[in-house]
């Protein structure tokens, strides 16, 4: 087995390894291991842990020597060699770059680790120093760190615009197949070719590169999106858009999902699909809620959120579109206290086109937002807005002919503190409770400055209970109040009732009207009759006045039977 030897050598060398096979260096170590004891026992562990490092499993590598206890000051050193490989390897800078033992210039090898020190502190003049260097240490590493290291030095020589190091670099990759024609290749050969203005070339390569499914793929994709956004043209947006769409699953987790997002975005709302733009914005909230980017994410899914949804409301938008659209942004914006608006005006317009069960299961959506918003899992804290749409509900499900749920929705509703909203609980309440017939309850329902509905639902309760002057009274308040809701069935009911307690002045009062309610001459006869008919109701008259109401009830079922 090889064994540390002097010099820079003894603090690391992931060279060290290349000529033996992994699995059989692996058990000679696990061996030695075993059979070493005092200062051999941390001798090995750093052996095992270069080991790691040299095949490229850092975070083992990093693992094993953090838990090494140095016997001596060379294994001390020799530990934050390692630790500060590993870590650089993986983006991180050196920690107390000044006291390693990987900046010491008597290692060949030393501009190397500067050089990625250098890439993860973005400090842009400590690499152009270290940037040639870089590729002299390079050459002193196991083909495992060169294949891994080398696609980061070209990059940097790119972007730092040394062309002839760049050219070397990208010609360098060659070499080794596996990078050459992976992703990472051929994108590093695109963002050459870019920067060198070679369009045709650079698309050529992204092109290519965009097929794959890693970071580099990615990262092509986030280039051929600048191109195309650069260009302005239809033709290029919409190939840019097609070869985000068919990579859109391809990475995910870091900052290149969230650019691909953001261009993808931009890229639809350019080309004029706001629906798409908007579902794309919605995306990058979600997954990216702490990233700088999200504030114009948020700024831009807001106007459009105002957009498609008013272009809903307008009837611009298919609904099933604007429902499928909303369905899908849901999990990615319903914590935007503004949603529940969107909501509501979506089940509004689903109510009014007559989809009364769908518009009350978005209703109740809406009040999960609005309670959520409160900071409330259930919706009992009736704040002015919940109680808003909660009628909206009702409404909703009365429509539906859905009215034990109306009526059980209603019944929920806690009136002490419901304040200006009162009144307007109570109104929905009594109409469904006319609508199921419960005609007690409605009668014990207070409403304020009641509609003509419930007037009529009222005065038809107290005449069917035969309180005739109430149901007069009643009657007469909806002919009064609106006389364009006053119908020749609610006068046929008054005319009755006002002739069961003898009310001579408002019988005549409205036969006079009753042909201007009907063109029924049977039913303006039947009014009439009434009006001539004795007032005094004797005991022997009294089955002939029964049989008159009979007829007049026959006539009016016939009436409603009709149509009327």
């Amino acid at each position: 087995m090889k064994r540390p030897g002097s010099g820079w050598q003894s603090m690391m060398d992931t060279r060290r390894w290349r000529e033996e096979v992994f699995r059989d260096a692996y058990a000679d170590i696990v061996d030695a291991l075993s059979n070493s004891h005092g200062e051999s026992i941390p001798r090995e562990e750093l052996n095992f842990a270069e080991l790691m490092l040299s095949q490229m499993f850092l975070v083992e590598a990093g693992s094993v020597a953090e838990a090494v206890e140095p016997a001596n000051d060379i294994q001390a050193q020799r530990k934050k060699a390692l630790l500060d490989a590993a870590s650089v390897l993986m983006g991180q800078p050196i920690e107390d770059l000044s006291r390693s033992p990987l900046a010491a210039t008597d290692r060949p090898d030393h501009g190397l680790w500067l050089a990625l020190h250098a890439i993860a502190t973005e400090d842009a003049d400590m690499l152009a120093r270290y940037i040639e260097p870089a590729f002299q240490g390079l050459s002193r590493q196991s083909p495992q760190v060169v294949q891994s290291v080398l696609p980061v030095l070209t990059e940097a020589a790119i972007e730092l615009g040394n062309t002839a190091l760049a050219d070397s670099a990208t010609a360098l990759l060659s070499e080794l197949p596996e990078v050459y024609a992976s992703p990472a290749g051929h994108f590093l050969r695109g963002r050459n070719a870019e920067l060198q203005g070679n369009l045709a070339t650079a698309l050529k390569s992204y092109l290519e590169a965009a097929r794959g499914w890693e970071r580099y793929a990615a990262r092509a994709r986030i280039a051929l999106a600048d191109m195309a956004i650069r260009d302005g043209g239809r033709g290029a947006l919409l190939a840019a858009r097609n070869v985000l769409t068919d990579g859109s699953d391809a990475w995910r987790g870091d900052r290149y999902e969230l650019q691909v997002l953001m261009r993808h975005a931009s890229i639809s709302r350019q080309l004029g699909d706001d629906l798409d733009s908007l579902l794309l914005l919605a995306k990058v909230m979600s997954r990216f809620p702490n990233e700088p980017e999200i504030a114009s994410a948020r700024h831009e899914a807001e106007a459009l959120l105002e957009a498609v949804y008013m272009s809903g409301a307008a009837g611009e938008i298919r609904l099933s579109q604007w429902m499928e659209v909303h369905l899908l942004i849901l999990p990615f914006l319903e914590h935007m206290p503004e949603f529940a608006e969107y909501s509501e005006l979506l089940a509004d317009s689903v109510f009014e086109l007559g989809g009364t069960v769908l518009a009350a299961s978005e209703y109740r959506r809406t009040l999960a937002l609005l309670g959520a918003a409160a900071g409330n899992k259930e919706t009992s804290a009736l704040t002015p807005d919940i109680v808003r749409v909660k009628l909206k509900l009702i409404k909703a499900l009365s429509h539906a002919g859905l009215d034990d749920l109306a009526l059980e929705e209603v019944d929920a509703i806690e009136l002490s503190n419901l304040a200006d909203l009162r009144n307007d609980v109570l109104a929905a309440k009594a109409e469904v409770l006319a609508k199921v017939g419960d005609r007690d309850r409605l009668l014990t329902t207070p409403v304020m400055n009641p509609g003509p509905t419930h007037l009529r639902e009222i005065a038809y309760a107290l005449f069917t209970r035969q309180r005739w002057e109430e149901a007069v009274n009643f009657y007469k308040r909806l002919r009064s109040d609106y006389p364009s809701a006053f119908s020749a069935r609610d006068a046929s009911y008054l005319l009755i009732a006002a002739n069961r307690i003898g009310d001579t002045g408002t019988v005549h009062d409205v036969t006079r009207d009753f042909r201007e309610l009907t063109e029924s001459q049977e039913w303006a006869d039947l009014a009439a009759s009434l009006a001539d008919a004795p007032i005094e109701m004797k005991p022997l008259a009294a089955d002939n006045a029964d049989a008159q109401m009979l007829r007049l009830q026959q006539t009016l079922k016939n009436l409603e039977d009709s149509g009327l």
